[in-house]
Protein backbone atom coordinates (compact mmCIF):
# COMPACT_ATOMS: atom_id res chain seq x y z
CA UNK A 1 0.00 0.00 0.00
CA UNK A 2 1.40 3.70 -0.72
CA UNK A 3 1.40 6.69 1.29
CA UNK A 4 -0.38 8.15 -1.53
CA UNK A 5 -3.53 6.07 -0.74
CA UNK A 6 -2.68 6.58 3.28
CA UNK A 7 -2.99 10.48 2.99
CA UNK A 8 -5.75 10.23 0.78
CA UNK A 9 -7.69 8.48 3.64
CA UNK A 10 -6.43 10.47 6.50
CA UNK A 11 -6.80 13.69 4.87
CA UNK A 12 -10.86 13.25 3.75
CA UNK A 13 -13.01 15.62 4.78
CA UNK A 14 -14.62 15.31 8.15
CA UNK A 15 -17.75 13.27 8.61
CA UNK A 16 -16.53 10.74 5.50
CA UNK A 17 -16.73 7.25 5.99
CA UNK A 18 -14.92 4.13 4.53
CA UNK A 19 -16.06 1.48 3.67
CA UNK A 20 -15.53 -1.43 5.85
CA UNK A 21 -13.55 -3.69 3.08
CA UNK A 22 -11.19 -0.42 2.83
CA UNK A 23 -10.97 -0.05 6.25
CA UNK A 24 -9.88 -3.91 6.56
CA UNK A 25 -7.49 -3.76 3.63
CA UNK A 26 -5.95 -1.06 4.83
CA UNK A 27 -5.05 -1.81 8.50
CA UNK A 28 -3.97 -5.53 7.20
CA UNK A 29 -1.78 -4.10 4.45
CA UNK A 30 0.31 -1.98 6.57
CA UNK A 31 3.18 -3.43 9.15
CA UNK A 32 2.87 -3.44 12.53
CA UNK A 33 4.62 -0.75 13.83
CA UNK A 34 2.53 1.87 11.33
CA UNK A 35 -0.46 -0.32 12.11
CA UNK A 36 0.02 1.08 15.93
CA UNK A 37 0.65 4.93 14.63
CA UNK A 38 -2.91 4.50 13.00
CA UNK A 39 -4.19 3.37 15.78
CA UNK A 40 -2.81 6.00 17.90
CA UNK A 41 -4.30 8.98 15.59
CA UNK A 42 -7.65 7.21 14.84
CA UNK A 43 -7.84 6.99 18.83
CA UNK A 44 -6.38 10.77 19.86
CA UNK A 45 -8.84 12.06 16.96
CA UNK A 46 -11.74 10.66 18.74
CA UNK A 47 -10.73 11.44 22.66
CA UNK A 48 -10.50 15.16 21.50
CA UNK A 49 -13.84 14.69 19.63
CA UNK A 50 -15.00 13.54 23.47
CA UNK A 51 -13.32 16.05 25.50
CA UNK A 52 -14.72 19.22 23.50
CA UNK A 53 -18.37 17.37 24.44
CA UNK A 54 -17.91 17.17 27.93
CA UNK A 55 -16.46 20.65 27.92
CA UNK A 56 -19.71 22.03 26.74
CA UNK A 57 -21.93 19.58 28.85
CA UNK A 58 -19.89 21.69 31.97
CA UNK A 59 -20.43 24.89 30.69
CA UNK A 60 -24.18 24.08 29.85
CA UNK A 61 -24.67 23.17 33.46
CA UNK A 62 -23.33 26.11 34.91
CA UNK A 63 -24.89 28.71 32.98
CA UNK A 64 -28.00 26.32 33.66
CA UNK A 65 -26.98 26.67 37.57
CA UNK A 66 -26.46 30.55 37.21
CA UNK A 67 -29.69 31.30 35.46
CA UNK A 68 -31.78 29.30 38.30
CA UNK A 69 -29.74 31.22 40.91
CA UNK A 70 -30.71 34.27 39.63
CA UNK A 71 -34.14 33.55 38.98
CA UNK A 72 -34.68 32.51 42.39
CA UNK A 73 -32.84 35.49 43.92
CA UNK A 74 -35.14 37.79 41.65
CA UNK A 75 -38.29 35.91 43.01
CA UNK A 76 -37.01 35.98 46.48
CA UNK A 77 -36.24 39.54 46.11
CA UNK A 78 -39.61 40.51 44.64
CA UNK A 79 -41.20 38.65 47.38
CA UNK A 80 -39.21 40.25 49.74
CA UNK A 81 -39.56 43.92 48.55
CA UNK A 82 -43.86 42.72 48.21
CA UNK A 83 -43.66 42.23 52.05
CA UNK A 84 -41.75 45.15 53.01
CA UNK A 85 -44.09 47.58 50.39
CA UNK A 86 -47.25 45.41 52.29
CA UNK A 87 -45.46 46.18 55.90
CA UNK A 88 -45.48 50.15 55.01
CA UNK A 89 -48.59 50.32 53.59
CA UNK A 90 -49.99 48.87 56.58
CA UNK A 91 -48.22 50.90 58.77
CA UNK A 92 -48.87 53.82 56.89
CA UNK A 93 -52.55 53.02 56.95
CA UNK A 94 -52.63 52.38 61.00
CA UNK A 95 -50.77 55.30 61.27
CA UNK A 96 -53.54 57.16 59.77
CA UNK A 97 -56.13 55.79 61.64
CA UNK A 98 -53.81 56.91 64.87
CA UNK A 99 -53.77 60.32 63.17
CA UNK A 100 -57.48 60.15 63.23
CA UNK A 101 -58.03 59.39 66.56
CA UNK A 102 -55.51 61.81 67.92
CA UNK A 103 -56.51 64.81 66.10
CA UNK A 104 -60.86 63.96 66.61
CA UNK A 105 -59.24 63.54 70.60
CA UNK A 106 -58.05 66.87 70.23
CA UNK A 107 -61.21 68.96 68.40
CA UNK A 108 -62.66 67.58 71.68
CA UNK A 109 -60.64 69.83 73.88
CA UNK A 110 -60.85 72.34 71.09
CA UNK A 111 -64.30 72.24 71.46
CA UNK A 112 -64.56 72.26 75.42
CA UNK A 113 -62.69 75.32 75.38
CA UNK A 114 -64.81 77.12 73.55
CA UNK A 115 -67.68 76.20 75.95
CA UNK A 116 -65.44 76.25 79.01
CA UNK A 117 -68.08 77.68 81.37
CA UNK A 118 -65.43 79.86 83.33
CA UNK A 119 -65.93 83.88 84.47
CA UNK A 120 -66.86 84.76 87.78
CA UNK A 121 -66.97 82.31 90.67
CA UNK A 122 -68.08 82.43 94.38
CA UNK A 123 -65.64 83.11 96.91
CA UNK A 124 -66.73 79.56 98.99
CA UNK A 125 -66.29 77.63 95.14
CA UNK A 126 -62.62 79.53 94.77
CA UNK A 127 -61.45 77.75 98.11
CA UNK A 128 -63.39 74.52 97.54
CA UNK A 129 -61.20 74.10 94.49
CA UNK A 130 -58.22 75.49 96.38
CA UNK A 131 -58.61 72.56 98.50
CA UNK A 132 -59.10 70.04 95.98
CA UNK A 133 -56.22 71.12 93.65
CA UNK A 134 -53.38 70.93 97.27
CA UNK A 135 -55.03 67.68 98.24
CA UNK A 136 -52.48 65.56 96.34
CA UNK A 137 -55.09 62.59 95.12
CA UNK A 138 -57.17 62.32 91.60
CA UNK A 139 -59.43 65.72 93.37
CA UNK A 140 -56.57 67.54 91.74
CA UNK A 141 -58.31 66.79 88.11
CA UNK A 142 -61.83 68.73 89.05
CA UNK A 143 -60.63 70.96 86.34
CA UNK A 144 -60.66 68.56 83.31
CA UNK A 145 -63.23 66.27 84.58
CA UNK A 146 -65.73 67.54 81.80
CA UNK A 147 -63.39 66.97 79.60
CA UNK A 148 -61.99 63.53 79.89
CA UNK A 149 -64.52 61.82 79.50
CA UNK A 150 -65.34 62.99 76.59
CA UNK A 151 -62.10 61.56 75.10
CA UNK A 152 -62.51 58.31 75.21
CA UNK A 153 -63.31 56.90 71.32
CA UNK A 154 -63.92 54.40 69.74
CA UNK A 155 -65.04 54.66 65.78
CA UNK A 156 -64.57 53.34 62.24
CA UNK A 157 -64.42 54.47 59.27
CA UNK A 158 -66.87 52.15 57.16
CA UNK A 159 -65.46 53.10 53.62
CA UNK A 160 -61.37 53.00 54.27
CA UNK A 161 -62.10 50.50 57.23
CA UNK A 162 -59.94 52.45 59.45
CA UNK A 163 -60.45 51.83 63.22
CA UNK A 164 -59.03 54.29 65.85
CA UNK A 165 -59.73 54.22 69.62
CA UNK A 166 -58.13 57.22 72.50
CA UNK A 167 -57.70 57.05 76.00
CA UNK A 168 -56.91 59.63 78.02
CA UNK A 169 -54.76 60.66 81.28
CA UNK A 170 -53.96 63.75 83.10
CA UNK A 171 -51.82 64.50 86.17
CA UNK A 172 -51.20 67.90 87.68
CA UNK A 173 -47.63 69.11 87.21
CA UNK A 174 -47.22 72.45 88.63
CA UNK A 175 -49.65 74.40 90.98
CA UNK A 176 -48.27 78.38 91.76
CA UNK A 177 -49.29 80.01 94.12
CA UNK A 178 -49.73 84.14 93.80
CA UNK A 179 -51.46 84.91 96.44
CA UNK A 180 -54.69 86.47 95.21
CA UNK A 181 -54.63 83.84 92.70
CA UNK A 182 -53.76 80.83 91.80
CA UNK A 183 -51.66 79.15 88.30
CA UNK A 184 -52.58 75.73 87.88
CA UNK A 185 -50.96 73.48 84.75
CA UNK A 186 -51.99 70.22 83.73
CA UNK A 187 -50.44 67.85 81.27
CA UNK A 188 -53.38 66.04 78.97
CA UNK A 189 -52.44 62.56 77.56
CA UNK A 190 -54.13 61.08 74.56
CA UNK A 191 -53.34 57.64 73.74
CA UNK A 192 -54.27 56.88 69.98
CA UNK A 193 -54.17 53.15 69.03
CA UNK A 194 -55.31 52.55 65.00
CA UNK A 195 -55.38 49.70 63.12
CA UNK A 196 -57.47 48.41 59.44
CA UNK A 197 -60.16 46.19 60.24
CA UNK A 198 -59.46 42.54 59.36
CA UNK A 199 -55.52 42.77 59.74
CA UNK A 200 -53.91 42.32 63.94
CA UNK A 201 -51.39 44.97 63.03
CA UNK A 202 -51.83 47.81 65.08
CA UNK A 203 -50.02 51.20 65.89
CA UNK A 204 -50.08 53.70 68.92
CA UNK A 205 -49.17 57.29 69.35
CA UNK A 206 -49.70 59.50 72.20
CA UNK A 207 -49.88 63.45 72.48
CA UNK A 208 -49.53 65.48 75.18
CA UNK A 209 -50.85 68.84 76.24
CA UNK A 210 -50.61 71.34 78.20
CA UNK A 211 -53.38 73.14 79.30
CA UNK A 212 -53.15 76.33 81.78
CA UNK A 213 -55.87 77.57 84.26
CA UNK A 214 -55.57 80.58 86.67
CA UNK A 215 -58.54 81.21 89.14
CA UNK A 216 -58.88 83.69 92.04
CA UNK A 217 -58.64 87.69 91.77
CA UNK A 218 -56.26 88.03 88.27
CA UNK A 219 -54.29 90.32 87.27
CA UNK A 220 -56.84 92.22 84.80
CA UNK A 221 -53.92 92.17 81.84
CA UNK A 222 -54.23 88.39 82.13
CA UNK A 223 -57.61 88.84 80.20
CA UNK A 224 -57.51 89.36 76.33
CA UNK A 225 -60.69 91.20 75.73
CA UNK A 226 -63.48 91.35 78.81
CA UNK A 227 -66.70 93.27 78.74
CA UNK A 228 -69.37 93.94 81.20
CA UNK A 229 -72.81 92.12 80.01
CA UNK A 230 -74.41 94.45 77.82
CA UNK A 231 -71.78 96.30 77.19
CA UNK A 232 -70.68 95.66 73.72
CA UNK A 233 -73.28 95.76 70.52
CA UNK A 234 -73.83 93.35 68.15
CA UNK A 235 -72.87 94.64 65.57
CA UNK A 236 -69.31 96.36 66.64
CA UNK A 237 -68.60 92.02 67.23
CA UNK A 238 -68.20 91.68 63.69
CA UNK A 239 -65.02 95.11 63.90
CA UNK A 240 -63.17 93.09 66.58
CA UNK A 241 -60.33 90.85 65.38
CA UNK A 242 -58.52 89.32 68.52
CA UNK A 243 -55.03 87.44 68.12
CA UNK A 244 -52.51 85.80 70.46
CA UNK A 245 -49.00 86.49 69.64
CA UNK A 246 -47.69 83.72 72.06
CA UNK A 247 -47.06 80.57 69.77
CA UNK A 248 -48.47 77.01 69.85
CA UNK A 249 -51.51 77.81 71.49
CA UNK A 250 -54.32 75.86 70.37
CA UNK A 251 -57.20 77.69 72.38
CA UNK A 252 -59.40 80.74 70.29
CA UNK A 253 -59.00 83.75 71.94
CA UNK A 254 -62.86 85.64 71.93
CA UNK A 255 -65.01 88.55 73.72
CA UNK A 256 -65.09 87.44 77.90
CA UNK A 257 -68.81 88.51 78.79
CA UNK A 258 -68.91 89.33 82.45
CA UNK A 259 -72.02 89.12 84.16
CA UNK A 260 -71.15 91.16 86.96
CA UNK A 261 -68.74 94.56 86.84
CA UNK A 262 -64.88 92.84 87.82
CA UNK A 263 -62.90 96.15 87.58
CA UNK A 264 -62.51 97.57 90.93
CA UNK A 265 -64.01 100.19 91.76
CA UNK A 266 -61.13 101.56 94.70
CA UNK A 267 -57.73 102.08 93.39
CA UNK A 268 -56.87 102.12 96.97
CA UNK A 269 -53.89 99.19 96.92
CA UNK A 270 -52.40 100.37 94.25
CA UNK A 271 -52.21 104.08 95.40
CA UNK A 272 -51.00 102.76 98.83
CA UNK A 273 -47.67 101.12 96.64
CA UNK A 274 -47.10 104.41 94.95
CA UNK A 275 -47.50 106.42 98.08
CA UNK A 276 -45.18 104.21 100.41
CA UNK A 277 -48.20 103.89 102.75
CA UNK A 278 -49.19 100.86 104.62
CA UNK A 279 -52.86 99.47 104.01
CA UNK A 280 -54.57 102.60 104.62
CA UNK A 281 -58.08 103.01 104.66
CA UNK A 282 -58.55 106.17 102.91
CA UNK A 283 -56.38 108.74 101.53
CA UNK A 284 -57.39 111.68 103.68
CA UNK A 285 -55.77 115.17 103.57
CA UNK A 286 -53.18 114.63 106.49
CA UNK A 287 -52.31 111.21 105.41
CA UNK A 288 -52.04 112.53 101.71
CA UNK A 289 -49.65 115.59 102.86
CA UNK A 290 -47.60 113.35 105.02
CA UNK A 291 -46.82 111.04 102.40
CA UNK A 292 -45.79 113.93 99.79
CA UNK A 293 -43.66 115.62 102.08
CA UNK A 294 -45.87 118.82 102.43
CA UNK A 295 -46.70 120.43 105.72
CA UNK A 296 -48.66 118.80 107.98
CA UNK A 297 -52.21 119.64 107.96
CA UNK A 298 -55.99 118.84 106.72
CA UNK A 299 -55.63 121.42 103.68
CA UNK A 300 -56.33 120.10 100.36
CA UNK A 301 -52.99 119.36 98.13
CA UNK A 302 -52.83 121.84 95.79
CA UNK A 303 -52.51 121.22 91.85
CA UNK A 304 -49.29 120.05 90.96
CA UNK A 305 -47.11 116.72 90.37
CA UNK A 306 -45.06 115.86 93.38
CA UNK A 307 -42.29 112.78 93.73
CA UNK A 308 -42.79 110.19 96.76
CA UNK A 309 -39.69 110.36 98.56
CA UNK A 310 -39.35 107.76 101.09
CA UNK A 311 -36.02 106.17 103.36
CA UNK A 312 -37.74 102.63 103.17
CA UNK A 313 -37.43 102.41 99.30
CA UNK A 314 -38.95 104.18 96.04
CA UNK A 315 -42.08 105.96 95.52
CA UNK A 316 -44.15 106.77 92.59
CA UNK A 317 -45.72 110.12 91.04
CA UNK A 318 -48.78 111.59 92.41
CA UNK A 319 -50.43 114.27 90.36
CA UNK A 320 -53.21 116.60 91.77
CA UNK A 321 -55.36 118.38 89.13
CA UNK A 322 -56.35 117.53 85.68
CA UNK A 323 -53.62 117.19 83.12
CA UNK A 324 -53.17 118.85 80.04
CA UNK A 325 -50.66 117.29 78.59
CA UNK A 326 -48.61 113.93 79.54
CA UNK A 327 -46.00 113.38 77.02
CA UNK A 328 -43.99 109.88 77.37
CA UNK A 329 -40.79 110.01 75.90
CA UNK A 330 -36.77 108.53 75.25
CA UNK A 331 -33.68 109.89 75.90
CA UNK A 332 -31.22 107.11 74.95
CA UNK A 333 -31.23 104.64 77.74
CA UNK A 334 -33.77 106.84 79.65
CA UNK A 335 -37.17 107.49 80.28
CA UNK A 336 -38.91 110.51 79.90
CA UNK A 337 -42.79 111.58 81.80
CA UNK A 338 -43.41 114.93 80.89
CA UNK A 339 -46.55 116.60 82.73
CA UNK A 340 -47.72 119.91 81.95
CA UNK A 341 -50.66 121.99 83.36
CA UNK A 342 -51.78 125.15 81.99
CA UNK A 343 -48.31 127.13 81.95
CA UNK A 344 -46.64 124.89 84.81
CA UNK A 345 -44.18 121.44 83.06
CA UNK A 346 -42.85 119.08 85.06
CA UNK A 347 -40.20 116.21 83.92
CA UNK A 348 -38.99 113.09 85.47
CA UNK A 349 -35.61 111.50 84.05
CA UNK A 350 -34.84 108.00 84.94
CA UNK A 351 -33.24 104.81 83.98
CA UNK A 352 -34.82 101.41 85.48
CA UNK A 353 -31.17 99.80 85.28
CA UNK A 354 -29.59 102.14 87.23
CA UNK A 355 -30.23 103.94 90.69
CA UNK A 356 -31.11 107.92 90.62
CA UNK A 357 -33.31 110.07 88.67
CA UNK A 358 -33.98 113.90 87.69
CA UNK A 359 -36.57 115.49 88.68
CA UNK A 360 -37.27 119.36 87.07
CA UNK A 361 -39.64 121.33 88.49
CA UNK A 362 -41.05 124.69 87.42
CA UNK A 363 -39.02 125.81 90.92
CA UNK A 364 -35.75 123.92 89.28
CA UNK A 365 -34.41 120.65 89.04
CA UNK A 366 -33.54 118.30 91.77
CA UNK A 367 -31.15 115.24 91.35
CA UNK A 368 -31.82 112.82 93.53
CA UNK A 369 -30.03 109.18 94.87
CA UNK A 370 -33.58 107.05 95.05
CA UNK A 371 -35.06 104.53 92.36
CA UNK A 372 -38.31 105.46 90.68
CA UNK A 373 -41.15 103.26 90.96
CA UNK A 374 -42.44 103.73 87.83
CA UNK A 375 -46.18 104.27 89.21
CA UNK A 376 -47.91 107.05 87.96
CA UNK A 377 -51.39 108.28 89.46
CA UNK A 378 -53.62 111.27 88.45
CA UNK A 379 -56.32 112.43 90.59
CA UNK A 380 -57.83 113.95 88.27
CA UNK A 381 -58.55 113.77 83.75
CA UNK A 382 -55.53 113.55 81.57
CA UNK A 383 -56.65 115.60 78.29
CA UNK A 384 -53.53 113.80 75.79
CA UNK A 385 -52.05 110.72 76.82
CA UNK A 386 -49.17 111.40 74.03
CA UNK A 387 -45.71 110.01 72.65
CA UNK A 388 -43.06 113.16 72.96
CA UNK A 389 -39.61 113.72 71.61
CA UNK A 390 -36.97 115.53 73.11
CA UNK A 391 -35.70 118.88 72.08
CA UNK A 392 -32.70 120.64 72.47
CA UNK A 393 -33.73 122.30 75.28
CA UNK A 394 -34.49 118.99 77.10
CA UNK A 395 -37.78 119.06 76.95
CA UNK A 396 -40.56 117.00 75.26
CA UNK A 397 -42.71 118.36 72.78
CA UNK A 398 -45.24 115.71 70.97
CA UNK A 399 -44.19 113.90 68.75
CA UNK A 400 -44.48 114.32 64.77
CA UNK A 401 -43.38 110.56 64.29
CA UNK A 402 -45.76 108.14 65.21
CA UNK A 403 -43.76 104.84 64.70
CA UNK A 404 -40.66 106.30 67.21
CA UNK A 405 -40.80 104.32 70.29
CA UNK A 406 -41.87 105.95 73.24
CA UNK A 407 -40.98 103.38 76.12
CA UNK A 408 -38.23 101.61 77.17
CA UNK A 409 -37.80 98.03 76.25
CA UNK A 410 -38.46 96.33 79.21
CA UNK A 411 -39.94 99.01 81.80
CA UNK A 412 -43.38 98.05 83.52
CA UNK A 413 -45.20 101.18 84.00
CA UNK A 414 -48.96 101.24 85.55
CA UNK A 415 -50.79 104.82 84.93
CA UNK A 416 -54.11 104.68 86.96
CA UNK A 417 -55.95 107.97 86.52
CA UNK A 418 -58.87 109.01 88.49
CA UNK A 419 -60.76 110.62 85.28
CA UNK A 420 -60.95 110.37 81.17
CA UNK A 421 -58.36 109.41 79.68
CA UNK A 422 -57.72 110.87 76.15
CA UNK A 423 -54.97 109.12 74.01
CA UNK A 424 -53.86 110.91 71.21
CA UNK A 425 -51.07 109.67 69.57
CA UNK A 426 -49.59 106.16 68.92
CA UNK A 427 -47.90 104.70 72.38
CA UNK A 428 -45.04 101.80 71.38
CA UNK A 429 -42.27 100.13 73.23
CA UNK A 430 -39.02 100.40 72.39
CA UNK A 431 -37.82 97.25 70.19
CA UNK A 432 -41.24 96.49 69.56
CA UNK A 433 -41.22 95.90 65.06
CA UNK A 434 -44.47 95.29 63.04
CA UNK A 435 -43.96 92.08 59.91
CA UNK A 436 -46.74 91.60 57.74
CA UNK A 437 -49.10 94.13 59.60
CA UNK A 438 -48.31 92.02 62.40
CA UNK A 439 -46.62 93.09 66.00
CA UNK A 440 -43.65 91.31 67.51
CA UNK A 441 -40.64 91.85 70.30
CA UNK A 442 -38.19 89.81 70.01
CA UNK A 443 -36.46 91.40 73.31
CA UNK A 444 -37.48 92.09 76.90
CA UNK A 445 -41.28 92.89 76.92
CA UNK A 446 -42.27 95.98 78.35
CA UNK A 447 -45.57 96.40 80.30
CA UNK A 448 -48.02 99.43 80.13
CA UNK A 449 -50.85 99.45 82.29
CA UNK A 450 -53.54 102.71 82.03
CA UNK A 451 -56.17 102.48 83.98
CA UNK A 452 -59.42 105.03 84.33
CA UNK A 453 -60.74 103.98 87.74
CA UNK A 454 -64.25 106.60 87.18
CA UNK A 455 -63.65 107.36 90.79
CA UNK A 456 -62.16 110.71 92.74
CA UNK A 457 -59.10 109.15 94.83
CA UNK A 458 -59.58 110.95 98.40
CA UNK A 459 -63.55 111.24 98.27
CA UNK A 460 -64.40 107.99 96.56
CA UNK A 461 -66.78 109.67 94.46
CA UNK A 462 -68.07 108.82 91.14
CA UNK A 463 -66.41 111.11 88.45
CA UNK A 464 -66.85 110.87 84.31
CA UNK A 465 -64.10 108.14 83.44
CA UNK A 466 -62.98 106.06 80.56
CA UNK A 467 -60.42 105.78 77.92
CA UNK A 468 -61.26 107.73 74.82
CA UNK A 469 -58.54 106.67 71.61
CA UNK A 470 -58.62 109.87 69.45
CA UNK A 471 -56.56 109.30 66.93
CA UNK A 472 -55.47 112.91 65.28
CA UNK A 473 -53.94 111.56 62.08
CA UNK A 474 -55.46 109.12 59.56
CA UNK A 475 -53.24 106.56 59.98
CA UNK A 476 -53.86 103.33 61.89
CA UNK A 477 -53.81 104.29 66.01
CA UNK A 478 -50.73 101.63 67.68
CA UNK A 479 -51.25 101.42 71.31
CA UNK A 480 -48.91 98.88 72.61
CA UNK A 481 -50.90 99.03 76.13
CA UNK A 482 -52.96 97.43 78.52
CA UNK A 483 -55.97 99.20 78.88
CA UNK A 484 -58.85 99.22 81.97
CA UNK A 485 -61.42 101.47 81.79
CA UNK A 486 -64.00 102.12 83.76
CA UNK A 487 -67.19 104.92 83.79
CA UNK A 488 -67.81 105.01 80.01
CA UNK A 489 -65.59 102.07 79.24
CA UNK A 490 -63.70 102.44 75.79
CA UNK A 491 -64.60 105.04 73.04
CA UNK A 492 -62.71 105.15 69.96
CA UNK A 493 -63.09 108.65 67.98
CA UNK A 494 -60.89 110.76 65.86
CA UNK A 495 -59.58 110.61 62.90
CA UNK A 496 -57.91 107.22 62.43
CA UNK A 497 -59.99 104.45 60.73
CA UNK A 498 -58.51 101.80 62.37
CA UNK A 499 -56.95 101.14 65.98
CA UNK A 500 -54.48 98.32 66.82
CA UNK A 501 -54.08 97.47 70.46
CA UNK A 502 -50.55 95.48 71.77
CA UNK A 503 -52.09 93.96 74.71
CA UNK A 504 -55.34 93.69 76.68
CA UNK A 505 -59.03 95.19 77.37
CA UNK A 506 -60.80 95.26 80.20
CA UNK A 507 -63.58 97.48 79.82
CA UNK A 508 -67.06 98.51 81.42
CA UNK A 509 -68.46 98.97 77.85
CA UNK A 510 -66.87 99.43 74.54
CA UNK A 511 -67.81 101.88 71.72
CA UNK A 512 -65.98 101.43 68.22
CA UNK A 513 -67.93 103.82 66.53
CA UNK A 514 -68.16 102.09 63.15
CA UNK A 515 -64.39 101.86 63.32
CA UNK A 516 -62.51 98.26 63.30
CA UNK A 517 -60.27 97.04 66.52
CA UNK A 518 -57.62 94.89 66.14
CA UNK A 519 -56.28 93.37 69.62
CA UNK A 520 -53.04 91.56 69.48
CA UNK A 521 -52.53 89.98 72.84
CA UNK A 522 -48.68 89.40 73.68
CA UNK A 523 -47.50 86.76 76.02
CA UNK A 524 -47.39 88.66 79.99
CA UNK A 525 -44.35 89.34 81.58
CA UNK A 526 -43.60 87.39 84.70
CA UNK A 527 -46.36 86.78 87.31
CA UNK A 528 -43.56 87.88 89.57
CA UNK A 529 -42.28 90.86 88.62
CA UNK A 530 -45.20 92.04 87.67
CA UNK A 531 -47.56 91.56 90.54
CA UNK A 532 -47.01 94.94 92.45
CA UNK A 533 -47.61 97.30 89.58
CA UNK A 534 -50.50 94.89 88.19
CA UNK A 535 -54.58 95.55 88.93
CA UNK A 536 -56.33 92.87 90.22
CA UNK A 537 -60.37 91.99 89.44
CA UNK A 538 -62.97 92.67 91.56
CA UNK A 539 -64.08 89.29 92.11
CA UNK A 540 -62.87 85.91 91.62
CA UNK A 541 -62.20 84.51 88.55
CA UNK A 542 -61.29 81.34 86.81
CA UNK A 543 -60.10 81.55 83.34
CA UNK A 544 -58.88 78.52 81.14
CA UNK A 545 -55.46 80.56 79.43
CA UNK A 546 -53.82 78.37 76.56
CA UNK A 547 -53.62 75.03 75.60
CA UNK A 548 -49.85 74.03 73.78
CA UNK A 549 -48.80 70.94 72.05
CA UNK A 550 -45.61 69.56 74.02
CA UNK A 551 -45.28 66.37 72.34
CA UNK A 552 -46.95 64.08 69.30
CA UNK A 553 -44.69 60.72 68.68
CA UNK A 554 -45.06 56.80 68.40
CA UNK A 555 -45.02 54.73 71.79
CA UNK A 556 -45.68 51.21 69.84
Amino acid sequence: MSWSFFLKIFLKPPGCKLPQIQKASFFQNLLPEKKIKALNIFHSRNNSHFRESGSLLIICCLLMALFVTLGLGLLLNAQMFFQVQAARKMNRLNSYACENGAKEAIGQVVSWADEFSGGEIEEKVFQELKTFLTSGNEKQLVLLDSVLNSLEIAQTDEFSRLAWETLPAAKLTRLDDYGPYLKTTYELMIEATGKVQGFRWEKAEQVNLEITFFLGKLPLNRLPFSVYLDGLKKEDESNIKITRLGPNNLKRDKIIITEIPIIPDDALPLLARGLKLFRPDGLPNWLLRQALGLTPGNEKVPDGVYLVKDDLGPGGLYVQGNVDELLLGLDGNFQLIQFRQEDRRWLVRFSPDRYGLEFFTPEGKEELEQSLLPIIMVNGRIDSLAGGEKKISGWLEPNENSDQPVYLRGIQLTLVCSGKINITSNLLAEGLKFQDGVPYLREKQSQLIIWSTAKDFQTQESVDGGIILAGQKPDVLKVAANLIAAGEGLKINGLAAETEIIGTLTARAVDLGKRKLSLFVPEPVLDELSSELSVYSAENLLYLDKIKMKKWGDIR
